[in-house]
């Protein structure tokens, strides 16, 4: 939106909430104020209240019915185009003289058909019509058309091949997924359990959608590419329906491979390796996987029971969530019932202990209590998000309640950092109103409340970024009437309800920066986060109970890695409300801040590793210039030089020294060896540069002057023979002498065989015979020359002995 320059209407379909909230900075951008220069229409499958939407944003919404859509006019020239003549015929005689000619028949019936889908099935029922020697009524027709679940149903058994019909139950299973991520799962199920029933089908390919384009069609997303989807999850459904009428035994064994590709889906390997290549598609596999065994539940449970128990075995986090998943999608198409009862037997039946024991492969079943409260923790939280905003069912707020009061420890800690966020950020005002009792049923437990306090905060924070309104002031009033009493003594060791709605709201402000939730426009975020850091700075200046000052300092290091251009202005008077030890370790936190802005840093040479909690940090490093300053390495120089109070430049410089200590010592260090390793090899390089070829080490006979003299004298009168006497002497004067003479008497019986009738023969014996010459002189000449020498030698001596 941003990018393009052209007023635009920008269509986004199929969009979910949380889409929606990711994207609305952009789109409030693009949409609102004096620079506003395009439309945004954004369709959806999920209910309003699902939404929570702003004032501002809620009367744009417009509920659609089909007459809304389409004209009578358009639907009649589409349905005139799809009828061939037979199914004009067709027509013609069901209706019973209803209508004169077919133009009559197409503009009556466009107006009841609706909606482009309709036409489309409505003329699907009326080919099947003329083949059937049954009596139809025309009105029975269009409402079957009316119906998706019973064309989607039609479709599928009447219009689909048996091996066409598996390939789109597959389709089905993994709706909205990424096309290779799609066809990978779709892979796994046709080599797993269904390859021992169907040997003959092992994959699912781009081809098999051609049949299927009327329901089932390959998307485009920017976002993720192509994406495998039915064109409605009522067409889904009806899918699965009728499947599980033909199939139901495929559709079964299909899924324990469900709940391996779930489990599998966190590892790096089999379908993983080259597939899922980030979190975002693990967790959207895991996601459809659980919408799939929400949709089959519905049409066994108890089928489908012992799998979502599978999953809960395991003991992992996100299979929790795939069941909470499964759960959710039951409560929102058939309410909540059904989930609760199973629910209810999970909790209370010890046979569905006993087996979730076996599943698990757990040695005593005493933990079995503990691992299905994380899991129901889970789906608890995720059942709530189907209610209407604050308007929670009380069977629901009534487990919630229920698992507040829990005593194991594990059960606790889901329910505090999992559930209660999104509850509040859900229902708001309804567990504000819940408040004190959750706080008289913690009491003054320190542990349990700290992890209460923060995971309501975050509900909270994320809430206030939802557009919730008044809830700034509620936290506020909450902060203001904590300072009151902060006077007043206490006991350090226990938290009382004062402190416990002071932290709640500290950590509030804090998670008003996370990163990735945000949803309000830039300015007013930036405004928001600065005020809340001058809220925390006066919680800072009066509070004295550790347990809200921990909050409030936990806030500020938030507000800080988050928003640090937001509240830079205001750190230094709240570096002056710590206490010494507080300043103390702010200063490691402002140090792994900068080695975290120092990774954002553009471009580099190369990368080192800097910081010293784990995995610390890769920094870019340049080998022209020392790494510019990072927002808080500007701060603290900046502090330095501060006139307003010692305490500041006292801070800045500890800092400094720290930076020093901790990373800029190594930086350096590490640059000044990579820059003598680049010298190094640069120079090598050089040296390579100037360095000659060596010459190579061509063939060349070389003979002593003995051995040459041998040569000239065995070919005297054939100086035609001296080249080919000296190649083979050269070759024969390094064998020992049997050798020697082996090769050359070869070479002259050759020669006489062949003498006798060519001239190449008799030139070869020339040659050998020469070359035995050359080598028997070659040897005679050195000796009687040796001799001579020492003969010479001798009467040298001799005469200088006289």
């Amino acid at each position: 939106m941003e990018q393009e320059d052209w007023p635009t209407v920008f269509v986004l379909s199929n969009v979910s909430p949380a889409q929606f909230h990711r994207l609305s900075n952009s789109v409030r951008a693009a949409t609102r104020g004096n620079d506003a220069k395009h439309w945004v229409v954004i369709s959806t499958d999920q209910p309003r209240d699902t939404w929570q939407l702003p004032a501002e944003l809620e009367s744009q919404w417009i509920d659609l019915d089909d007459s809304a859509l389409y004209s009578v006019k358009d639907l009649a020239t589409y349905l005139f185009e799809l009828l061939d003549p037979p199914s004009r015929g067709t027509l013609l005689r069901l209706g019973r003289g209803r209508w004169a000619d077919i133009k009559g028949a197409v503009a009556d019936l466009a107006g009841d058909l609706r909606h482009p889908e309709a036409v489309e099935a409505f003329v699907a029922e009326l080919r099947r019509a003329g083949t059937q020697e049954t009596v139809l009524d025309i009105d029975a027709l269009v409402a079957t058309a009316l119906d998706q679940r019973q064309t989607v149903g039609n479709w599928f058994t009447h219009e689909l091949t048996p091996v066409e019909q598996i390939s789109a139950i597959a389709f089905a299973f993994f709706h909205n997924l990424e096309e290779n991520v799609a066809f990978a799962a779709m892979d796994f199920l046709m080599q797993g359990a269904w390859k021992e029933r169907d040997a003959g089908r092992s994959f699912v390919d781009y081809g098999d959608l051609v049949n299927f384009r009327r329901y089932v069609s390959l998307n485009s997303d920017e976002s993720v590419g192509s994406v495998i989807f039915c064109r409605s999850e009522e067409a889904r459904r009806a899918i699965l329906t009728a499947g599980w009428r033909s199939h139901r035994r495929r559709i079964i064994a299909a899924l324990p491979d469900l709940v391996r590709l779930a489990l599998a889906s966190a590892r790096q390997d089999g379908v993983n390796r080259n597939i899922l290549t980030s979190p975002a598609d693990r967790v959207r596999l895991r996601e459809t996987i659980g919408e799939t065994l929400g949709e089959l539940w519905m049409l066994s449970p108890e089928v489908v029971e012992l799998h979502l128990l599978e999953l809960i075995a395991s003991g992992k986090d996100f299979a929790h969530v795939v069941v909470a998943t499964a759960l959710r999608r039951v409560r929102r198409e058939r309410g909540l019932d059904g989930p609760l009862a199973m629910l209810g037997g999970w909790r209370s039946r010890s046979d569905l202990l006993a087996l979730l024991q076996r599943l698990s492969g757990s040695a005593t079943r005493d933990t079995m209590p503990e691992l299905m409260g994380t899991a129901i923790v889970s789906i608890l939280a995720r059942l709530a998000l189907e209610e209407p905003t604050d308007r929670m069912d009380p069977r629901l707020e009534k487990l919630v309640l229920d698992y507040a009061s829990a005593r194991q420890k594990t059960v606790l800690q889901r329910f505090c950092r999992v559930a209660v966020p999104t509850l509040v950020q859900r229902h708001t005002g309804q567990m504000i109103g819940l408040i004190d009792r959750f706080f008289e049923e913690f009491g003054g437990k320190r542990a349990v409340n700290e992890m209460f306090c923060e995971g309501f905060g975050a509900g909270l924070g994320w809430a206030i970024t939802h557009y919730r309104p008044n809830l700034m002031e509620q936290i506020r009033t909450w902060i203001q009437a904590a300072a009151a009493g902060s006077g007043k003594g206490f006991d350090p060791a226990l938290v009382g309800r004062r402190e416990q709605l002071a932290a709640v709201g500290c950590h509030a402000l804090g998670w008003l920066r996370t990163g990735d939730r945000q949803t309000r426009a830039v300015d007013e975020l930036d405004n928001m986060t600065r005020s809340a850091m001058e809220l925390l700075t006066g919680v800072l200046k009066v509070e004295r109970h550790p347990f809200v000052r921990e909050a409030a300092i936990q806030s500020v290091n938030r507000l800080a890695r988050f928003g640090y251009a937001s509240v830079q202005g205001e750190l230094k008077n709240t570096i002056l409300a710590m206490t010494t030890k507080e300043s103390e370790v702010f200063v490691d936190f402002m140090v792994d801040l900068h080695c975290r802005q120092r990774s954002q840093q553009p471009d580099g040479d190369t990368f080192i590793k800097i910081g010293e909690s784990e995995p610390g940090y890769w920094c870019p490093i340049w080998y022209s210039k020392e790494p510019e300053n990072t927002p808080v390495s500007d701060t603290l120089f900046r502090w330095a030089n501060d006139k307003s109070n010692p305490e500041v430049s006292k801070f800045a410089s500890v800092a400094v020294l720290q930076l020093r200590r901790v990373i800029e010592r190594s930086q350096e260090s590490s640059r000044t060896k990579l820059l003598e390793e680049r010298r190094q090899h640069q120079a090598e390089l050089a040296r390579i540069a100037e360095r000659v070829a060596p010459e190579l080490d061509r063939q060349r006979t070389r003979l002593t002057f003995i051995q040459r003299l041998a040569v000239s004298l065995a070919v005297l009168g054939q100086p035609d023979l001296k080249t080919a006497v000296t190649g083979i002497l050269g070759a024969v004067l390094p064998l020992p002498e049997h050798e020697a003479r082996e090769v050359i008497a070869r070479y002259r019986r050759e020669g006489e065989q062949q003498g006798s009738h060519t001239a190449d023969g008799k030139q070869l014996l020339d040659t050998a015979v020469a070359a035995g010459k050359a080598y028997r002189l070659s040897q005679t000449l050195g000796f009687y020359i040796t001799l001579a020498v020492f003969g010479v030698a001798a009467a040298i001596g001799y005469l200088t002995w006289r």
